[in-house]
């Protein structure tokens, strides 16, 4: 399987929004350290990761002399200042995050430019809030954190300064650094000026060098839904760079360098669903807890049911919209030729899409669910509980999601036209384990097996993801009934099929292929573009049986010999 065609890329896509910068001492490389989209969006969450992955937010190694990329590696907390030494191929970046109410985490990381290892060289976590060498080459000057709010009010500051000299940098070794036997000094709040840029000059930086060469720098967040058309158009859904930043309720591509065609959005495109000529957008937020956890999901039927179908009517933008922005929240059908609106649905702010292939649609929220026509009439309000568990089946003639039935988690499906909700078979297939199966992406397809949907998602046990814990597993349907199960370490972003192979997406960047009558694996292969990397969060396949993948940092990477 190889990238036939790779459409969003440019420079220092990859970073996402950068936040920290610098040059190099002889200008022929740049550190840009940056914030991706987060990895999750109201109705879905795929963050979590077994350890030792490293984390989410890139740290990248460019060349300035044509802005390719050298190295990229990823960091569990947010950059924060980046140094390059004075005379060895290494950087420092510090990194870290508070948590908004106690403790503050981050590391001191050292990045070998050569090979593009890293190391983390503190001996306890801190956030390191600004990274300096001396000229001598030995002495890197730190501001770290306090451990906590208890910490803080002990030492009577929540920063100090530390420097940290050492002989031997070239050959760092993990936990070198003991921060306890350093001599602090207490640091002020005001910021420190020092020699890189901080987080809102950053992106000048950045694009002031992508300028000086003629191009312009690349940011795209999460392309979180994809749909493929029968002409070759691809439909895609984005968020953005930063929770109120712009993304895109859709976008069209057919063969063009540029989409053709483009709608944006405050906050996040989260999902798409072609009905007829429109496409359903469906945005929302990113790393809102309250919506993503289904906060005052009582089912109840006040909010966007009760403006249709009586009761008070809210704002389509109103006090439940968590990008708090006009619009932003509106659940719209556009014309797939040209963008143009045809209508708009209300919606609480976190509606979740439940759809069939035939273009019915149902709009699950925090304040009840609706059922709609292809056209975005609304015919009926429907009986399920809040927006529920996480259920996107693909290809599906059914309306199905999953909803509570006797206490009990269940896939159900909801009639056309009167919205009756009628249960299928329970999510949880019985097979002995620790946990409860959780939902996640699927995939509706009939083959020599006979009607089936094949489901992933995992088992969490306690609070961690443990090895083995993700699934994809293969039921017919409507009985239940176990063909096979796919046991994975990572959780599973997206589900596609084309009737002899199910193309499954995992959040470490790999994308397999099972056979989808017997569920044997035929290959695993990372997702890859530019020499890259990438994490890939959806997938659609084309009418000539490529396969398009949306990935994390904003690009279509298009598989076309997938056999």
């Amino acid at each position: 399987m190889s990238a036939a065609r790779v459409r969003g890329d440019g420079p220092f896509a990859a970073v996402g929004r950068p936040v920290a910068v610098q040059v190099s001492p002889d200008g022929t490389l740049v550190a840009v350290g940056g914030a991706p989209s987060a990895p999750r969006w109201h109705g879905f969450d795929v963050g979590e990761r077994p350890e030792p992955h490293r984390g989410w937010y890139p740290i990248g190694v460019y060349r300035t002399a044509d802005l390719s990329c050298a190295h990229l590696v990823t960091s569990s907390w947010e950059p924060s200042s980046i140094a390059f030494h004075p005379t060895l191929p290494l950087v420092a970046v510090g990194t870290g995050t508070y948590d908004g109410g106690w403790r503050s985490d981050g590391e001191l990381l050292l990045l070998d430019v050569r090979t593009g290892d890293v190391v983390s060289v503190l001996d306890e976590l801190r956030w390191v809030h600004r990274v300096a060498w001396r000229p001598d080459g030995e002495t890197l000057d730190l501001i770290l954190s306090t451990r906590n709010d208890g910490e803080a009010e002990r030492e009577g500051a929540a920063r100090f300064t530390v420097a940290v000299r050492r002989s031997d940098w070239r050959r760092a070794q993990p936990g070198m650094v003991r921060v306890g036997a350093l001599c602090r000094r207490p640091e002020p709040a005001a910021p420190v000026p020092s020699g890189n840029a901080e987080a809102g000059d950053a992106a000048l930086i950045v694009d002031g060098l992508c300028t000086s060469r003629g191009t312009h720098r690349v940011g795209r967040g999460a392309v979180w839904a994809l749909r493929a058309l029968p002409d070759g158009r691809v439909l895609a859904a984005l968020a953005g760079l930063s929770a109120d930043g712009p993304g895109v309720r859709a976008e069209c591509w057919s063969a063009g360098p540029s989409p053709d065609w483009s709608v944006p959005v405050i906050g996040a495109g989260c999902q798409l669903a072609v009905a007829g000529s429109s496409v359903v957008t469906v945005p929302g937020a990113v790393d809102d807890a309250a919506a993503l956890y289904g906060a005052g999901a009582d089912g109840s039927a006040g909010g966007a049911a009760a403006a249709l179908f009586g009761g008070g009517a809210p704002s389509a933008r109103g006090a439940a919209d968590p990008a708090g922005e006009a619009g932003a929240a509106v659940v719209s059908l556009l014309d797939v030729g040209t963008g143009l609106p045809r209508a708009e649905l209300p919606s609480d702010g976190a509606a979740v899409l439940v759809s069939r292939s035939d273009g019915w649609f149902v709009l699950r929220g925090r304040s009840g669910s609706v059922l709609y026509r292809p056209d975005g009439t609304a015919v009926s309000t429907v009986d399920l509980r809040g927006p529920g568990l996480y259920f996107d089946v693909r290809h599906s003639p059914e309306l199905l999601c999953v909803d509570e039935v006797d206490g009990q988690r269940c896939v159900v499906a909801v009639d056309v036209p009167d919205g009756s909700v009628r249960p299928v078979f329970p999510l949880d297939w019985g097979t002995e384990r620790d946990g409860v199966p959780g939902g996640g992406p699927a995939v509706f397809l009939t083959d020599a097996g006979g009607p089936a949907v094949v489901q992933a998602g995992a088992v969490h046990c306690g609070f961690a993801l443990r090895t083995g814990c993700v699934f994809v597993v293969r039921r017919a349907y409507p009985s239940g009934t176990v063909s096979w199960v796919h046991r994975a370490d990572h959780p599973v972003t997206a589900v596609e099929s084309d009737g002899r192979r199910v193309f499954v997406a995992f959040n470490n960047g790999d994308v397999a292929v099972l056979d989808a009558v017997t569920g044997r694996l035929h290959r695993r292969r990372e997702v890859e573009a530019g020499g890259l990397s990438r994490i890939p969060l959806s997938l659609a396949l084309t009418a000539v049986g490529g396969l398009v993948i949306g990935t994390l940092d904003g690009l279509l990477v298009e598989w076309r010999d997938v056999d």
